[in-house]
């Protein structure tokens, strides 16, 4: 257990940022400084949610974490404390004749085991998703990796049942060429307000072979996108859905589309995919926002619109952590009030399958945190936990001669807390449960070459599956291996050991390595192993429970707890 980096730093969860609107002399569409162009939220203070002409909240790359942050004190609040937040608020707006809506950027699944404990990645957590009243909402590009999963999802009737408002404006069915989703919709609020809704993925290059994904700048030249914004006359605002990041050159391609056909719109491009908090003015009557991960924001945007041509659109953004008394005072409710009948019932089909995928059962006890960002040679390494400790004793086969392992460092996507370890938190760790590839009998020259040039390389961003800013920035490259080439012996052969997602990338690699010729590949331990898999097997071998682990976790929460009470008091 640990406090959210908001609780460490004392901070109260609600920071209301002052309107970035920009002097009127600047031209809509102009190019604007970077100095101006953005702006990070800091959570400073404790705020009230103020409502203007248009309110929203936003969620991304939740990623099934639909339970909130167990390991987290102050990020604990669930999916259905969201929904029980939403309701209340726009009960609140409505007192003052505002309407506030409630939209999704994409990347539903892949994160936990309410997506991908199941045979279909999703297929248990898309009726829960269903029960969130989006106004919108728009693919990701984890929806998209797998075939079966967005089969199920347009098979179970998921996307139908957004009756227009699942908005996929590049994404298409590949047989038919059909859009997945709706190309646009227009909705209209409680309280009369009335949104263009548009989205978008981001240049997408690795999908499964079910859909097709065309360019960002190809789409908004399609017939479609002129007549949507030729029937939008009267709406109050253009709301894009878009999983890319909040600065994405594309969000600039988008806008200049719309600005082409109504040059003085207001426009709010709601971001995602990079994980982080992020807000950007694109134009002065343009804003973006990208509101984290992992369920650890909700993103709020509040705009007052110009009711001139001259005047600029005027925004405040909050950054709300997930935490309880937050969201009890920013809403005037108490403990017992706040919960909705709606967020029971949710949080009870929620339970209920975590029960039945057996998500909280024990596997293991941790000796202490392991983080995914941290460098190398640091103890609480996970990749070095990963490549030294889970790959040998959990992924090579014992009799399997000069093994090596290679893998892209977007294959762990959490961290380890120490103490107690649940089923669960493998699959926060390593949700995706690829199989494993052999490439057999390498000489080491070869292998030296096609290690050299993937460790000093780097992936596409559009075929990356971690995204995240913040692993970004760490000083992990984009692959890693269990040996480095000049370890090697020359008269050794090896055999090399890969996840399957990562097999197009290594195949080059090894081709190219070998003057052209490609290299044999073959299937590893299928039906034994997967990347999900060996964290479970490893943590029941070797990391054993005790009473004094299981007193140590529990003597800490009760620390972090009492931290907590005291900063909530503040």
């Amino acid at each position: 257990m640990r406090l959210s980096s908001t609780m460490r730093a004392v901070a109260l969860v609600a920071s209301v940022v002052s309107s970035l609107a920009l002097p009127v002399s600047v031209p809509i569409g102009d190019n604007l400084p970077d100095a101006s162009r953005f702006a990070y939220a800091d959570e400073a203070k404790k705020g009230e949610l103020t409502f203007s002409d248009i309110n929203i909240l936003q969620l991304t790359d939740v990623h099934s974490w639909l339970s909130g942050h167990k390991h987290e004190i102050g990020v604990e609040a669930t999916y259905a404390d969201c929904l029980s937040f939403f309701e209340h608020l726009k009960a609140n707006a409505a007192k003052f004749g505002k309407d506030l809506f409630l939209f999704n950027s994409g990347d539903i699944v892949d994160g936990t085991g309410l997506s991908d404990a199941t045979e279909i990645d999703g297929e248990a957590l898309t009726p829960l998703i269903q029960q969130m009243p989006f106004t919108a909402l728009t693919s990701g590009n984890h929806e998209l990796y797998r075939d079966e999963t967005m089969t199920h999802m347009v098979s179970s009737g998921f996307v139908d049942s957004w009756k227009g408002r699942y908005i996929t404006g590049n994404v298409h069915n590949a047989t038919t060429g059909e859009l997945i989703g709706a190309p646009y919709a227009i909705v209209k609020g409680d309280q009369k307000s009335k949104i263009l809704v548009f989205g978008f993925l981001f240049n997408m290059l690795n999908n499964c072979k079910a859909v097709k994904v065309s360019k960002v700048e190809e789409a908004v030249t399609e017939p479609w996108f002129s007549e949507a914004l030729d029937a939008a006359s009267g709406v109050d605002a253009i709301v894009v859905l878009v999983h890319m990041d909040v600065a994405d050159v594309l969000i600039d391609t988008i806008l200049r589309a719309i600005r082409a056909k109504v040059p003085i719109a207001s426009v709010v491009f709601l971001a995602g995919h990079t994980h982080y908090r992020g807000y950007r003015l694109v134009d002065n009557r343009a804003v973006s926002m990208e509101s984290g991960k992992y369920l650890d924001t909700i993103g709020y945007l509040s705009c007052s619109l110009p009711t001139i041509n001259a005047q600029a659109i005027a925004c405040d953004h909050v950054f709300i952590t997930p935490h309880l008394k937050d969201f009890y005072g920013l809403t005037g409710t108490t403990k017992k009030t706040f919960p909705t009948a709606a967020a029971k019932a949710m949080q009870k089909d929620v339970d209920a399958i975590r029960a039945k995928l057996d998500l909280d059962r024990t596997v293991g006890c941790a000796p202490l945190d392991f983080l995914p960002d941290a460098a190398l040679a640091k103890p609480e390494s996970l990749w070095s936990l990963y490549l030294n400790k889970v790959v040998p004793a959990a992924v090579f086969a014992k009799d399997l001669p000069n093994p090596v392992f290679l893998a892209s460092t977007g294959a762990l996507r959490y961290q380890i807390y120490k103490g107690p370890v649940s089923l669960d938190d493998t699959y926060e760790v390593s949700p995706f449960k690829d199989t494993y590839v052999i490439a057999k009998d390498l000489n080491a020259q070869m292998l030296a070459r096609a290690l050299t040039a993937l460790v000093n390389s780097t992936l596409d961003a559009r075929v990356k599956r971690t995204s995240d800013k913040l692993l970004l920035g760490s000083t992990l490259p984009d692959w890693l291996a269990t040996v480095v080439p000049e370890d090697l012996k020359s008269e050794a052969t090896y055999n090399l050991v890969f996840a399957e997602f990562d097999t197009p990338h290594v195949a080059e690699a090894l081709k190219t390595a070998n003057a052209q010729w490609a290299v044999p590949t073959e299937t590893y331990r299928v039906g034994e192993i997967d990347s999900r898999s060996v964290w479970e097997t490893f943590m029941n071998q070797s990391w054993p429970c005790d009473s004094r682990a299981i007193r140590e976790a529990g003597a800490i929460k009760d620390a972090q707890l009492a931290l907590l009470d005291v900063v909530d008091n503040a």
